[in-house]
């Protein structure tokens, strides 16, 4: 098939007609579909089948919706929620696990900023929101957390024993060094904490650990 132009995808794209050929794609506005029999309906909500159940999973419109923008993203696959916020919580719920650290931008939405400050914190989740017009606040954070895993896993020790022991002390110690003063303080040197300063901070930090 012929690579199709952009607004030829936008139109076309993602169509699955149903039995009555509609030219446009059609508005599914059902809760949920019927099967052929029980052990169909139970091969479907367990997984062991293809196709629709419930349209809070999905529906043939929302997953014409995610081929269609798929196509325009030059994408393989795509997946629809209901909000900016829910796509933010899926991709953070699917990427993230106790004892990662995010760098964030402190001008992001408001709800987001609460969502990895304040929910994503108590499953050990932890954030460091930087300005995101500087990029040695970037640096910063990323290098003193990477230096302090780094010298983690020369320990030796287990990730759930090192966590407890010191990846949570390290992480409050990195956030208190982040604050406006140290900032202030690099930009007035005109440089970003090089790597060895970081790994020196961290192993300082390191020892006051209890």
């Amino acid at each position: 098939m012929a690579k199709m132009k952009l607004s030829t995808l936008g139109v076309r794209s993602g169509t699955a007609r149903s039995q009555f050929n509609e030219h446009s794609e059609a508005l599914f506005l059902t809760s949920s579909f019927v099967f052929e029999n029980a052990a169909q309906a139970a091969a479907r909500f367990t997984g062991g089948e293809g196709g629709f159940v419930y349209s809070r999973f999905t529906n043939p419109t929302v997953s014409m919706f995610q081929d269609r923008l798929a196509a325009l993203e030059g994408a393989e696959a795509c997946v629809a929620t209901a909000s900016g916020m829910s796509a933010i919580l899926a991709t953070s719920m699917a990427l993230l696990k106790a004892g990662d650290h995010v760098v964030c931008s402190n001008a992001v939405f408001g709800a987001t900023v609460q969502l990895y400050a304040t929910i994503l914190s108590r499953f050990g989740v932890e954030t460091t929101f930087v300005s995101p017009t500087r990029v040695e606040e970037w640096q910063r954070a990323a290098r003193l957390y990477g230096a302090a895993e780094e010298l983690l896993r020369e320990t030796g020790m287990g990730r759930q024993s090192a966590d407890e022991a010191f990846v949570m002390p390290l992480v409050a110690k990195t956030r208190a060094a982040l604050g406006d003063a140290a900032f202030a303080e690099a930009e007035a040197a005109g440089r970003g904490l090089s790597y060895e300063e970081a790994t020196a901070e961290a192993r300082a930090w390191l020892n006051d650990c209890p």
